[in-house]
């Protein structure tokens, strides 16, 4: 009976398979979009409407690369603030025909000047016919 229990959970429950992806970094939201919102980005023209790179000067100071013909990104964009915010990519996982995102928001204190927070995630093309979900 513990068996037939345990095939019968296992039926009821949702197949999830982790997707891989990278963070992108060293990029900013251009200011003249829309402020809040989750982006399915899948050409680097629709990618450049919202965002630019921001390349630094040492280690680590080039954008990530993207390669659009290989791989799309999918954004977290929140609406700006004045509170120190980060966003954390905890998983992306395929389910069905969708892949769903779940992130971390971290709040912090009080600046004097206001933020964009957002994440990119650079992910394999070969999921860009799923659906994203949060």
């Amino acid at each position: 009976m513990l068996l037939c229990a345990a095939f019968l959970l296992m039926g009821c429950t949702k197949s999830q398979k982790a997707v891989e992806y990278q963070v992108a970094k060293n990029y900013f939201f251009v200011n003249n979009s829309p402020r809040s919102m989750s982006l399915k980005m899948t050409t680097e023209l629709e990618f450049g409407k919202y965002f630019g790179m921001a390349a630094f000067m040492g280690k680590d100071g080039q954008p990530t690369e993207i390669d659009f013909k290989k791989q799309f990104v999918i954004a977290k964009v929140l609406p700006e603030t004045d509170t120190l915010t980060h966003i954390t990519p905890l998983s992306l996982t395929e389910e069905g025909k969708t892949l769903r995102l779940k992130c971390k928001i971290t709040r912090g204190k009080k600046q004097s000047y206001t933020m964009q927070p957002f994440v990119l995630l650079i992910v394999d093309r070969k999921y860009i016919d799923k659906e994203v979900t949060e």
